[in-house]
């Protein structure tokens, strides 16, 4: 019995330290696999980063390389600027040197006393023979200044402009300025040019006068039109064949004329190169705008026609023409005078023809 007792407290004992050591072999396995796990999330918490990082390096190459273009972009367009840069101040230079050959030239051959002289042709050039002539004399222009290649044509396209920005402020523009026709220009068109000339506070009378001279031009005052003419023609309006006379007082000619005479044109500018066939054409047009508003459009215009001669010559062209409140008959007068042709009224036709 006794040994049967100490047996079982041998393998009482037996067993607990076998417990024992399972128990020790399992705390040692639960570390050691504990740190393999936390091993394993380290290494893709590691690969995560290194992704993100190429990731972000490859962003940031990519804006580098952007930068880099840009960059590109901005140089040349410096480069660009540079070049302008460069070329506008050759220009100002070459330009600054211009104006002072030419303040050298004005001075050396200016008078001893260029005031006096110019408050003296400012007063005693030329006097004011008409209303229009005394209507000039009072415009006061700041300061006129020309010189070549400006033609006869630029400088009366000048004092046309000019007639209206200076003129009477209290005026509406439309009342504004004066009328110019430019006649007996050679059958070749060509214009002299103006010579260097620059006036300060001078009145319009004289100063139209000092720049026409200088080309050898004069102008004469026809009705309400300033006409300029070369100084050696002795200039003569031309004056159609009037139907106002005897019995063809009735007849449709003297309706047109009297219709064409009655029909105010607002505004009317033709030059260089526009031709005879180019002002027909505006007219016919003009007669429908501006003929009797109580008429209805279809009955309103003029039936112009041209002559046939016009097939197999070449019309002259108009050298300059701009006016304002003038009636159809004067303005096609002009017309016709700068261009070296005649309108008659046959019928209710108005035909334009060569002047033979």
């Amino acid at each position: 019995m006794r040994k049967l007792l100490s047996c079982l407290v041998v393998l009482a004992a037996v067993i607990a330290y076998s417990a024992e050591v399972q128990s020790a072999n399992k705390d040692t396995r639960r570390p050691a696999k504990a740190a393999v796990q936390n091993k394993t999330v380290s290494q893709k918490k590691t690969d995560v980063d290194a992704q993100q990082k190429e990731k972000k390096l490859q962003e940031l190459e990519s804006e580098n390389k952007l930068l880099d273009e840009m960059i590109d972009k901005l140089r040349s367009q410096i480069g660009k600027l540079d070049q302008e840069i460069v070329s506008l101040r050759d220009d100002i230079e070459a330009q600054r040197e211009e104006n002072e050959e030419l303040s050298a030239k004005l001075k050396s051959s200016a008078p001893a006393k260029p005031a006096a002289k110019s408050a003296k042709r400012k007063t005693a050039r030329r006097q004011a023979t008409n209303k229009i002539e005394a209507h000039m004399a009072k415009i006061i222009l700041p300061r006129i200044a020309f010189k070549p290649p400006a033609t006869v044509a630029d400088a009366i396209e000048y004092f046309r402009r000019a007639s209206i920005d200076f003129d009477d402020s209290k005026l509406p523009e439309e009342q504004r300025g004066f009328n110019f026709s430019l006649q007996a220009v050679p059958d070749d068109g060509s214009l002299p040019t103006i010579p260097t000339i620059i006036e300060e506070n001078v009145n319009f009378l004289d100063a139209l006068d000092i720049v026409l001279s200088s080309a050898g031009y004069k102008f004469v005052v026809q009705g309400s039109m300033i006409v300029v003419t070369p100084k050696n023609v002795d200039y003569k309006p031309y004056t159609p064949r009037s139907h106002a006379t005897g019995s063809a007082k009735e007849s449709k000619a003297y309706k047109i004329e009297k219709r064409m005479k009655n029909m105010m044109l607002s505004k009317i500018a033709f030059k260089s190169p526009a031709t005879i066939l180019d002002a027909v054409d505006y007219f016919r047009y003009a007669s429908i705008e501006f003929g009797d508003a109580k008429l209805p459009k279809e009955r309103r215009g003029l039936d112009i026609a041209v002559d046939a001669k016009f097939a197999t010559i070449k019309p002259k062209t108009i050298p300059f023409l701009a006016a304002s409140n003038i009636s159809c008959w004067d303005a096609l007068r002009f017309v016709c005078q700068g261009t070296g042709c005649q309108f008659e009224i046959s019928d209710s036709t108005i035909l334009i023809s060569p002047k033979p």
